[in-house]
């Protein structure tokens, strides 16, 4: 376990970070969607898939799991804001038809936690994961 964590750069700390930020979004979602009462399965799809695509790619060198786990994040935002659209229509019209004005903290403290995982998951993927001997 220990050298696990030895010799590791910035890209590994970050993409580690993003994992992290992704697990407090599954969190954040499934607390919000408890209290709504509605769920998109693309949102917990996209988010488990970050995590583990991101969590293999700590450990192995595959590019494919580079690319997958900020884009899987993406899906999961993208979902997430689609259904969500009416709610931030109301809030910004100042319209109560459809959406509950009421969730709009919950709806952008999952968008901004959500968005900054995928943020520092697409810059980790550029970044070395282990530093140079």
């Amino acid at each position: 376990m220990k050298n696990l964590f030895q010799n590791r750069a910035v890209g590994f700390w970050l993409n580690l970070a993003g994992i992290i930020l992704a697990l407090v979004g599954i969190i954040l979602y499934a607390l919000y969607a408890a209290d709504t009462g509605s769920s998109n399965v693309w949102v917990y799809i996209g988010l488990v898939a970050a995590v583990v695509a991101g969590a293999v790619g700590l450990v192995t060198d595959n590019d494919l799991l580079v690319i997958a786990a900020p884009a899987l994040s993406a899906v999961s935002l993208c979902a997430f804001i689609t259904d969500s659209v009416y709610t931030f229509v109301g809030y910004f019209f100042g319209l109560a038809m459809f959406g509950d004005i009421s969730k709009i903290g919950a709806i952008m403290r999952i968008c901004v936690v959500v968005a900054i995982s995928m943020l520092a998951l697409l810059i980790s993927s550029f970044m070395r994961k282990d530093k140079a001997m």
